[in-house]
């Protein structure tokens, strides 16, 4: 009289496949997470520089003539967790803002870039507006 045992469970064999399964997923979607993440916030900081660039054309609008560099400085309220935003350039008829990246934003492609009030955007790596905005 033989009696067969059922066992309930996984084999090894089976969890490790599972793991394996995992991991190669894991391998494939962690870099393109990480690049969307970096892509986020370049696009946060476009915004804070367009939002900044806006600000300085209103005072221009208003005085006919930027503020001096230390004046433009005031118009910078607001930065990013991933840049800081600084107009580094202006005169009474020129501009220039500038997001540096921190942290891991700095293995970002695009890396430092800047805006002009010429509506001209300069990117790191030889990078063009259409790679980076």
């Amino acid at each position: 009289m033989g009696t067969s045992v059922k066992t309930k469970g996984f084999t090894l064999i089976e969890l490790m496949i599972t793991v394996m399964i995992i991991a190669i997923l894991a391998a494939i979607a962690y870099p393109a997470y990480t690049s969307q993440v970096r892509k986020g916030a370049r696009k946060e900081a476009v915004g804070v520089v367009l939002e900044v660039a806006g600000r300085l054309e209103r005072i221009r609008s208003q005085l006919f003539a930027y503020p001096t560099e230390a004046a433009a400085q005031a118009a910078v309220a607001q930065s990013t967790r991933r840049y800081t935003v600084a107009v580094t350039s202006a005169t009474a008829t020129t501009f220039t803002i500038t997001a540096t990246p921190s942290g891991d934003q700095a293995n970002d492609a695009c890396g430092t870039f800047t805006y002009t009030n010429t509506g001209m955007w300069a990117f790191a790596n030889s990078l063009t507006e259409d790679d980076c905005i």
